[in-house]
């Protein structure tokens, strides 16, 4: 429909504008006079444009399509590391802490730490995109499957994070 190639670096400003062209010419308000059953398809070609669109205009979203496509998401979720695992679990627990004896320096503190663990996963995200959209191979699939999840389970700490922040505010 956007008649570009699967790849994570899109180039944005491309993209809006063909993404505008297709929602002019498949707006529901410019075919009044079609018939309904012309109407109902516009409807829904102009639904599937912005769904495309915001897929595509978001990296987490983009990320997700691609896995679903090649049939990575189907099944059980990846099996994190335990060191992984055992780490955030920690990191948990000194967040639930902080929530019942908030300390601002020591929310500072962990606010720092978890932006780092996320600026690395994000750069680590981005080299393996960047790879993909060279190769196009399946087992740099597989490895962002891996962060995929990893990022899912970062991002509830995030909301955990922002709870612990409302404290503050």
């Amino acid at each position: 429909m956007f008649d570009i190639k699967p790849q994570f670096n899109l180039d944005h400003k491309a993209l809006k504008i063909k993404y505008l062209k297709l929602s002019k010419a498949y707006h529901p308000d410019f075919h009044t006079q079609a018939t309904p059953m012309e109407q109902v398809k516009i409807l829904e070609q102009s639904t599937l444009i912005n769904k495309a669109y915001k897929t595509l205009s978001n990296p987490d979203e983009l990320l997700e399509y691609f896995l679903e496509k090649e049939g990575l998401l189907d099944g059980k979720p990846e099996e994190l590391p335990q060191v992984f695992l055992l780490e955030m679990m920690e990191f948990n627990e000194r967040i639930m802490d902080l929530r019942m004896e908030p300390d601002p320096i020591k929310i500072d503190a962990i606010q720092n730490e978890f932006e780092l663990i996320m600026s690395g996963l994000n750069e680590e995200l981005s080299t393996l995109k960047s790879s993909f959209d060279e190769s196009k191979t399946h087992e740099v699939l597989s490895r962002l499957r891996f962060l995929y999840f990893k990022k899912k389970y970062l991002n509830r700490i995030s909301e955990h994070m922002d709870k612990l922040n409302e404290i503050l505010s």
